[in-house]
């Protein structure tokens, strides 16, 4: 992601995550920060805080139009259903694009459960040499808090 203000500033440079741990730290900075919701999307409690937007203040200077975070945080008081954690998977892999994009991975793949009361997800990165890194996130909501 590169932001501009008259200058240009490269967060991650492509292919500079040389650890799993970088890569799980970005994974979960990725996943569990807000994102701006797009036009459309059901906000919980709007009617108390209508302001209420998400996401990431330097967003608005991207120069590209990138938007950091998920929108996962919209699902938090949804229904634990099969449909939320389709949606989940959804914006998870919205928010893992990026690494991608910018080359610090080769393929994303995630999956979501629902499990009686919570949603469990799994991302597995796979690295352009072929290595993969399994990241579980067990009961998604407790993540969120």
């Amino acid at each position: 992601m590169t932001i501009t203000g008259g200058i240009d500033y490269e967060l991650w440079p492509a292919g500079s995550v040389e650890t799993a741990a970088d890569l799980g730290q970005l994974v979960v900075v990725s996943l569990f920060s807000d994102r701006r919701v797009d036009d459309g999307d059901d906000v919980p409690n709007a009617a108390q805080d209508p302001q209420n937007r998400g996401g990431w203040w330097a967003d608005a200077f991207a120069a590209d139009g990138d938007k950091f975070g998920s929108r996962l945080w919209l699902l938090q008081r949804g229904k634990v259903n099969d449909a939320t954690a389709a949606t989940a998977v959804d914006y998870a892999k919205e928010a893992l694009q990026w690494m991608v994009d910018d080359h610090l991975c080769a393929v994303v793949d995630v999956t979501a459960e629902r499990d009686t009361d919570r949603i469990n997800m799994t991302v597995i990165i796979t690295k352009s040499d072929g290595t993969k890194e399994d990241h579980q996130f067990d009961d998604l909501w407790s993540w969120l808090e």
